[in-house]
């Protein structure tokens, strides 16, 4: 076996990323903001990153690779609500619907 993507486990990483994909506050989505001091606040996601102060220490490569897959903790995302713009930790919000690409698929 050659580490986590090996043939015998491309399948399974296929579907998880699939599964993921369509919860993952990218650019484009329209989210909520649930926690924090912008809860209840709506907006389109405009920009998608790691956050650089997020600590990346103690975990092993599959748990880094997940996290990537996931889009969340570990990452910030700026909301523009068409009034305002900020920042936040992505796993504060929650996807409401895709981008207009994400729809026809």
């Amino acid at each position: 076996m050659n580490g986590i993507f090996s043939e015998d486990t491309k399948e399974m990483w296929q579907r998880l990323a699939d599964d993921c994909a369509v919860n993952r506050p990218s650019k484009g989505k329209h989210v909520l903001v649930i926690y924090g001091k912008h809860a209840e606040k709506e907006g389109i996601v405009t920009w998608h990153g790691i956050d650089q102060y997020a600590s990346t220490r103690y975990k092993t490569g599959a748990q880094l690779h997940l996290r990537d897959l996931m889009g969340r903790s570990g990452f910030r995302v700026r909301i523009d609500t068409g009034t305002e713009n900020f920042f936040i930790d992505a796993d504060k919000v929650d996807v409401i619907k895709s981008a207009a690409k994400d729809e026809t698929n």
